[in-house]
């Protein structure tokens, strides 16, 4: 298959929902869930992404969008950090942390 066409399958899944596409130096794809979507985060060095509680979030977001008067809202939030293995350094496909 080539990249063209790799690419613009890519592009057709995210636009119907079906995988997130995740922008931190490189472009990453996950599958999305089916029933919504979940907030994620992902380690900088390992490429881990773990979902997160988003409550929170959730409700932040109907908040503002009422106090602004928007309607019919979507969002994308991206949280990037370094997981506790990495930091450590017991992640073994890490050569940052295994060079420090």
């Amino acid at each position: 298959m080539g990249l063209t066409t790799l690419y613009r399958t890519l592009r057709s899944l995210e636009t119907a929902g079906r995988v997130d596409m995740v922008r931190d130096g490189d472009r990453l794809c996950r599958t999305r869930p089916d029933e919504g979507h979940r907030h994620y985060l992902l380690c900088r060095e390992c490429s881990l992404s773990l979902a997160g509680d988003a409550e929170e979030v959730e409700r932040w977001v109907t908040r503002i969008a009422r106090d602004i008067g928007f309607h019919a809202v979507s969002h994308t939030v991206e949280l990037t950090g370094v997981g506790d293995d990495c930091l450590s350094g017991r992640n073994p496909g890490n050569t940052a942390a295994a060079s420090s």
